[in-house]
């Protein structure tokens, strides 16, 4: 015979089964019957909190003592029902119990647009981050992971979005197969841009750099020499800047390079750049 009680704890034996602690009907904290054996729905087990103080009110459960093998079984949690959300007809929820009073975890079937959220309350602050498919609107499904602090990731009809708090910097990866960046961002370490292994050679990085060691004197020197057979042909500013820059290239300390090859191919600008 079924009968109705409140369960104060659920324990787990030796065995690894689980076992409820209930009050029955008109018991008293020193007249509580023996735990029983927990029966769960297939494919779920659960253990709620155990009740803290005389007048808590526990999770609804129903017990079965008249056979041999006593058993019990736990049902709605009342302090939980507010932590919930809302369900529209045909919605299921599965749920934990945080110890957050009206906050709680939970797995949430919207029954009305098939959507899903998972939703996780963070215990140190009023912030939550959840797991959506958002299926509200049939021609544009999108799925969200979405932090407490507010930064998240995007799926949508249109790409996907990457974003951080306060909306300042994103990765936007377009459906049309463009990306957009938004915000300051930096590029540690090596990296690869085009096709090198289809590009062809276009510059010998250090022997171009040996090259304006050579050439830019004598670029300066023509100039002069020009000047002096036509006299103002170049200004002195022009013959200083050619010095100035050729100067880079000449004395000790000049520029020098860790990529021995610059590529491009015909249809994308591609190059290898090695970090100092």
């Amino acid at each position: 015979m079924l009968e109705p009680c409140q369960v104060i704890g659920v324990d787990i034996d030796e065995d690894g089964f689980y076992r409820i602690r209930f009050d029955g009907s008109g018991n008293t904290k020193d007249d509580r019957p023996e735990p029983v054996e927990c029966f769960f729905p297939w494919g779920t087990v659960g253990r709620p909190r155990p009740v803290a103080g005389e007048g808590v009110v526990g999770p609804n459960g129903v017990v079965d003592r008249s056979r041999p093998r006593a058993w019990g079984q736990v049902f709605t949690d009342p302090k939980i029902m507010s932590a919930l959300p809302r369900m529209e007809d045909g919605s299921n929820v599965v749920y934990g119990d945080m110890g957050l009073g009206d906050r709680t975890n939970c797995l949430w079937f919207d029954g009305t647009t098939g959507s899903v959220q998972l939703y996780a309350p963070h215990k140190n602050s009023d912030a939550a981050s959840s797991f959506v498919i958002n299926l509200a609107d049939p021609a544009n499904p999108a799925v969200q992971i979405l932090h407490g602090d507010g930064q998240g990731i995007a799926l949508m009809d249109g790409g996907v979005l990457i974003y951080n708090a306060n909306g300042t910097a994103a990765v936007q990866v377009l459906k049309t197969g463009s990306i957009v960046l938004r915000g300051t961002f930096t590029l540690a370490g090596g990296g690869v841009f085009g096709q090198p292994q289809t590009g062809e050679a276009v510059a010998l990085a250090q022997p171009l750099i040996d090259l304006m060691a050579v050439v830019g004197p004598v670029i300066a020197a023509l100039m002069n020499a020009v000047n002096a057979l036509a006299p103002g042909t170049f200004t002195p500013e022009q013959i200083s800047s050619v010095t100035e820059a050729a100067a880079k290239y000449v004395f000790p300390g000049a520029p020098d390079t860790k990529s021995s090859l610059l590529k491009a191919s015909s249809d994308a600008a591609s190059g290898v750049f090695t970090p100092e």
